[in-house]
């Protein structure tokens, strides 16, 4: 960090551009800077103050907006070029001529015209200026930074450079909550309608100084107690349709959305007036307003929810358009409680469906793989009539070629101890069950692909505003269908892919499910016959489960939703769900997720939550505790067997300089369970370090 600090002593703007982007990133996606030692972050606070410090504001002509204009000099007062620097000696001293000067003096540096010292650099005539005043070493930087801005202010884009940098470093000190003590002089009155007025500005030169100005505005809004926001809301005209922000936001989607051109987003030198970085950082501005309730009534009052569904509807795929759409989801989900009735007017949750649709078909033709589920009438027949239930095999993607059956890999697994091939045969999910239809052939699952990062973030957005839309009364009428179009086979895709989409995607696609089936319970049977539970059950009980808290936690809740008719009880309980999912209590796999977390706190315990989220399973189906109990017993004689088999030694963990200082032993505490392990054949070391520390590490910000 010293290094960086270094640098914003640059003469040179785009270097000290360079360290305040990288900064920036710092402060507003960490706690990096904040959590420096003291020393460290001062100095670097300290010059962030100084590059931030008010110019002088626009009643002396110093304007925001002035400034970034391209106008002559004689339009700005003289003192623009000026040096003026004031400082107190720490100690009596002598002057540049000679002369004793007594302790606390103020001593003044006045010098005109800097600008006009072409043939050195702001260093060198900071050089000079210490070699004939005594200025203590505390007040150097100040003293640059003066010399800096004097030297640039008469060249137009130096100065732009200037201002920029002065936006950026105010962001920066906004996130790192190290404003308070220069709060008042740093964000004096008439600063944000300063802000606004560069945003009018019409020159299409000034794009990247006009995006600071909102980043600028943006980091504002997050000020303790909202001191801004009003005048933030007054000054862009959020609050009216014919605003200045509401009218900017039509214009950059009507840019985003029309062109046919491939990329839309096109950039500077085409013409467009909204390129990449401005349209980010005016929908991220839209985002963080919009968290805030007077900021959200505002969106709400100029229509803004029509204008994002706009986007919504738009089926531009590009990585960067995939951005601005899942922009416009969390701003949507962040002001359609205020605005419900204007969403549903113009199809908005009709909008969703299509969407998610669009963004799945696109992944799958990265990764083709889906679980088919094999229907058979008699199967509906015989439950509906009250009979047996008979088995529905379920059909499975052919691995690739080289790779192991099926049959092979239940094989595998359970000589490893995690289920036995008993525990699949006869289910109601057959591993070796093929499609009879030849009208599809079934795709192989493509190893080591994931889905793109951006537009996993927009299926969450979705998927997570769709989990609280079908518990929302307000969209009652619209929940009960659904699950009649696109969606089911969307949630399918997502729910047979967790290792493409990500345990978060997958535990959001299975949440969606449960919600779905508990709010509207007599609908059970559709989701039944669309054979969206059949996929649901062969991804938690046949696949891995993907080895985190959250979705195991999960999985008494899922399966609850699914046993809600006698079809759903009969189909779970042919699955012999129970040694299947007891088996992850010893698998190495998911030791990681199931330890407590280092809070200690007894909510975060993953094991005792699944232990009591199954006990209420049982109690809402006491049908299940004769098997569930089977499986226990079970458990506890195969845990009994590893503790008497010789080539298994239990451990506990070592303090962090021990295990350290051991990382070689193969029977280590790598893969303790709440405090002790058990390692053996095929159990090494470094393997469980690997799990213990990378499983259940999925929680994931949101961002943005």
């Amino acid at each position: 960090m010293e290094h960086l600090t270094a640098l914003l002593s640059s003469s040179d703007m785009l270097v000290v551009l360079g360290v305040l982007n990288l900064l920036y990133v710092f402060s507003k996606r960490s706690n990096f800077i904040t959590r420096l030692n003291p020393e460290r972050r001062q100095a670097l606070l300290t010059r962030l103050t100084y590059l931030a410090e008010n110019w002088g504001g626009k009643e002396n002509g110093f304007g925001l907006a002035e400034c970034c204009r391209d106008l002559p000099m004689n339009k700005f007062p003289a003192s623009a070029t000026t040096l003026h620097f004031e400082f107190y000696m720490d100690s009596a001293d002598t002057n540049g001529s000679g002369k004793k000067l007594p302790v606390n003096t103020v001593s003044v540096i006045h010098m005109e015209n800097v600008d006009k010292i072409t043939n050195k650099n702001p260093s060198q005539i900071m050089e000079e200026l210490l070699e004939t005043h005594a200025v203590p070493a505390a007040k150097h930087m100040l003293l640059l930074t003066h010399v800096r801005l004097a030297h640039s202010f008469s060249s137009y884009t130096k100065r732009l450079q200037c201002v920029q940098a002065r936006l950026q470093a105010l962001s920066i000190l906004v996130y790192c909550s190290a404003i308070q003590d220069n709060i008042n002089s740093l964000l004096y009155n008439g600063l944000i309608e300063e802000l606004v007025d560069v945003l009018e500005l019409k020159d299409p030169s000034l794009i990247e100084i006009k995006a600071a100005s909102l980043r600028t505005l943006t980091s504002i809004i997050h000020l303790d107690r909202n001191p801004k926001l009003g005048a933030i809301v007054d000054a862009t005209g959020a609050a009216s349709y014919h605003g200045f922000l509401p009218v900017l936001v039509r214009s950059c989607i009507q840019s985003l959305t029309v062109d046919p051109a491939v990329g839309n987003v096109r950039d500077q030198a085409s013409g467009d007036p909204f390129p990449l970085p401005f349209a980010t950082a005016l929908f991220s501005f839209l985002y963080h307003l919009a968290s805030y309730e007077s900021g959200g009534e505002a969106l709400v009052s100029c229509g803004m929810v029509e204008s994002l569904l706009k986007v919504i509807g738009w089926h531009g795929t590009e990585p960067e358009h995939v951005t601005f759409v899942t922009r416009a989801v969390r701003v949507i989900d962040l002001i359609t409680g205020l605005d419900m009735q204007t969403f549903q007017a113009h199809g908005g949750l009709n909008s969703f469906i299509r969407r998610l649709e669009l963004e799945v078909e696109h992944c799958r033709k990265e990764q083709p793989f889906a679980i088919r589920p094999r229907h058979r009438e008699s199967s509906v027949a015989s439950t509906d009539e009250g009979g047996p239930l008979d088995p529905t095999p379920m059909d499975v993607d052919p691995p690739p070629q080289g790779s192991q059956s099926p049959r092979e890999s239940v094989a595998s697994t359970s000589a490893r101890g995690d289920i036995g091939v008993d525990a699949v045969e006869g289910s109601a999910l057959s591993l070796s069950a093929l499609p009879n239809e030849p009208d599809e052939e079934p795709e192989p699952r493509k190893r080591g692909v994931q889905c793109f990062p951006q537009r996993a973030a927009l299926l969450k957005s979705m998927l997570n505003f769709l989990k609280k839309a079908i518990q929302d009364p307000s969209f009652a009428d619209s929940i009960r269908h659904l699950m009649d179009g696109s969606l089911p086979r969307s949630l399918k895709h997502i729910i047979s892919n967790s290792e493409y989409y990500g345990p978060s995607l997958f535990l959001l696609a299975t949440d969606v499910v449960t919600v779905y089936v508990f709010q509207e319970p007599s609908l059970l049977s559709s989701l039944q016959d669309n054979g969206l539970t059949d996929v649901v059950l062969h991804a938690l009980l046949v696949k891995e489960v993907p080895a985190t808290r959250e979705v195991l936690a999960s999985l008494p809740n899922v399966f609850s939703a699914l046993c809600l008719n006698a079809r759903g009880l009969q189909a779970f309980v042919a699955c012999r769900p129970f040694e299947r999912l007891f088996k992850v209590l010893l698998s190495p796999d998911y030791l990681g997720a199931m330890r407590r977390r280092r809070s200690s706190d007894p909510m975060g315990d993953t094991a005792s939550n699944l232990g009591n989220a199954m006990d209420e399973l049982m109690r809402h189906q006491p049908s299940l505790r004769v098997d569930a109990t089977a499986a226990i017993i079970k458990l506890l004689e195969e845990l009994c067997s590893v503790g008497r088999n010789p080539a298994y030694v239990c451990s506990r963990p070592a303090a962090k300089s021990e295990a350290v200082g051991g990382a070689g032993g193969g029977a280590g505490p790598s893969s303790g369970v709440h405090g002790g392990g058990i390692s053996g054949p095929g159990s090494g070391a470094g393997r469980g370090s690997a799990l213990a520390n990378d499983a259940g590490s999925s929680d994931e910000e949101e961002e943005e």
